[in-house]
């Protein structure tokens, strides 16, 4: 195949861009044809996907030309990278403007097929410009994908990527791009931790508020970077705390999971894992606290296990009840104001805390994020007030700190000290994720949640056939993303007696190839599990793949991330069409004893389409998630 083939094959891309519904199916069957045998493409999928799903065919169709690029210049190769391009600049650069020429989506797949290329080859041109265009490109997905590029090839120096993320509105941009700058300039990990913390503060005095995936980035980069720091040499001695009553230890979830947490904990405590002591869910706080018996000694060296449905650990400083109408700011003052109070009248709880903290030097960070600046500034300094109250050996630091002090809002309020380095997860980690992924903490949360309404042959609820009792216990994932809802699910079974076996199923290439990259991890530490879990692409509205199941598990789409032709959010209507149908296969193949857990934000449509089709609700919770209101229901065959 010539160059000038090669150009023109690339160029008749522009049809898929075309207005005409038609014209961008014909030139996507068009770029099928000419391609396949290239290409090695999987010609009956996407022809199937011609027929009324024209953006989808035009994603699917860059996508794999983008990937597999090397086969448009030596078809009879193998197409196993990217990288052959950049031997050939002229048909480099016609495939690289043909394709930015022709969508966001275009740009991005470009973006995400460069990953497989080495970092020297990156630096040469065209390749840099094309990162450098990605970075300040108008389209948010096109911005992430470069800085996901540069989470895989550290190209830009700190300062630049903390120029970026200075000037980035779109908080998952920020997130990727906070995750770029952890692997910033690795021969010098200070410069980038010091940018890091430098916009860390400078975010906090504009008021910015960060997400779950920023925070969940942040900590990652922070902690890759500190890594890096330590193996130089240049680590501070390691954090140790002594523990003791009326102290609490604390173990953060989102708000409304704190029962799942509690029982977690009350397994550990059977276990030995912690020491004895007294448990105490705080609903509504988002935390639950174990107050040891005897004193117990925290370190850094031997960081303490976190549960799997925990977020963090830290102490809790002080708690109050939420006021009715009172705004984020004034809940906050009066926080800091009523635990000033109490430091000043050496209040017995506070006490203890300050005889913690005066065993050694620490360093902490301030981390009481406000929209208002004015109100900002104000709690920074009655943050700063408050430290000095609590102990002469406290050092503010917004980088090399060992805890953090900030506020939680629910039903109550809490101002707690977080000790980062003092816990750590052990154990199957999620390998990768897919949009909209749920955080592996409520992950685990949602599975206990629903684990407690088992019938499993271990656990008899309900009288179970003789043709049952014979047959394993099945659990079903019909919406299953990236899989960490039915492995954290998988994860609770007793490791003795692995009997039940379990079924994820997603329409999505993107989120079968996460789930079976997550599979693959929990084979290494768990290999007689992960037999019995599966994974498959499949749509779950139609009833072709189902299974008569014992218990099934959705994570419902929230409407957020489910899109319909030209690539537009889905119209309510669809959504609906989504739910009703996916409640009407659910009751067709579950068994007369099963039991779904739901997730979803969608209240209203959730319990109207569930009835509609022959489900009531046996218990509904409520909870806050990744800054969403969100409601679990299990449910039970009318």
């Amino acid at each position: 195949m010539s160059e000038t083939d090669t150009a023109r094959r690339w160029r008749s891309l522009e049809g898929l861009s075309a207005s005409d519904p038609q014209r961008r199916a014909q030139a996507a069957a068009d770029l099928i044809e000419e391609v396949r045998e290239g290409l090695s493409l999987d010609h009956a999928r996407l022809t199937a996907r011609v027929k009324g799903e024209e953006e989808l065919v035009k994603h699917t169709a860059l996508q794999n030309t983008s990937m597999q690029a090397d086969s448009l210049i030596s078809p009879s190769n193998s197409i196993s990278s990217i990288s052959s391009i950049s031997s050939i600049s002229s048909t480099g650069i016609a495939f690289m403007e043909a394709l930015l020429e022709v969508s966001a989506t275009g740009r991005c797949s470009l973006l995400k097929a460069m990953s497989a290329m080495s970092e020297a080859e990156l630096r040469e041109s065209p390749w840099m410009s094309v990162v450098c265009a990605g970075l300040d490109d108008s389209t948010p997905k096109v911005r992430q994908s470069a800085a996901q590029l540069l989470s895989a090839h550290p190209l830009s120096t700190p300062e630049d990527l903390k120029a970026r993320l200075d000037a980035e509105e779109v908080y998952f941009v920020r997130a990727s791009l906070l995750l770029a700058l952890g692997r910033a300039c690795p021969s010098e990990p200070q410069r980038a931790l010091k940018a890091l913390e430098e916009w860390v503060k400078e975010s906090a005095e504009r008021g910015l508020s960060l997400g779950d995936k920023e925070r969940a980035a942040l900590n990652k980069a922070r902690s890759a970077l500190k890594a890096l720091t330590s193996s130089q040499g240049v680590e501070s001695s390691p954090l140790t705390l002594t523990l003791s009553s009326p102290l609490s230890l604390a173990f953060t979830t989102p708000h409304g999971l704190e029962t799942p947490l509690r029982d977690e904990l009350s397994d550990l405590l059977k276990r030995g894992v912690y020491p004895q002591g007294e448990l105490k869910a705080l609903e509504g706080a988002g935390f639950v606290t174990l107050t040891p018996a005897e004193p117990f000694t925290l370190s850094a060296e031997q960081p303490c296990a976190l549960p799997r449905s925990a977020g963090e650990l830290c102490v809790v400083i002080h708690t109050r009840p939420a006021q009715q109408g009172e705004g984020r700011a004034s809940r906050l003052s009066a926080l800091l104001e009523e635990t000033q109070r109490l430091a000043q009248k050496e209040d017995e709880h506070l006490s203890a805390l300050v005889s913690m903290l005066h065993e050694r030097p620490i360093s902490v960070r301030l981390s009481l994020p406000l929209n208002d600046k004015r109100a900002q500034r104000e709690a920074l300094k009655a943050g700063r007030s408050l430290l000095s109250a609590l102990s002469p050996h406290i050092t503010e630091s917004p980088s090399a700190y060992v805890a953090q002090l900030s506020a939680r809002y629910g039903d109550t309020d809490s101002l707690v000290l977080t000790l980062p380095t003092l816990g750590a997860h052990s154990g199957y980690r999620r390998q990768q994720d897919v949009g909209a992924s749920m955080a592996q903490e409520v992950a685990a949360a949602v599975a206990r949640w629903s684990k407690r309404h088992a019938h499993t042959p271990h656990t008899p609820r309900t009288p179970r056939t003789p043709q049952e009792s014979t047959e394993p216990y099945s659990i079903i994932d019909p919406t299953c993303g990236s899989g960490s809802l039915l492995i954290e699910r998988a994860l609770l079974e007793d490791p003795q007696h692995h009997s039940a076996v379990f079924l994820g199923r997603d329409i999505s290439d993107v989120a079968l190839k996460a789930s079976l990259s997550n599979l693959s991890a929990l084979k290494q530490r768990h290999p007689q599990l992960a037999e019995r879990v599966s994974f498959e692409r499949a749509d779950s509205r139609a009833s072709e793949g189902w299974r008569p199941f014992d218990e099934a598990l959705m994570n419902l789409p929230f409407g957020l991330r489910v899109t319909g032709a030209q690539g537009r959010r889905a119209a309510q209507g669809e959504l609906e069409d989504l739910y009703f149908k996916l409640f009407r296969q659910a009751r067709a193949y579950a068994k007369p004893h099963a039991h779904l857990t739901c997730y979803s934000a969608q209240r209203a449509l959730t319990e109207r389409a569930s009835s509609a089709m022959g489900w009531v609700v046996s218990e509904s919770t409520q909870l806050y998630a990744g800054g969403l209101k969100v409601w679990m229901w299990r449910l039970r065959l009318r």
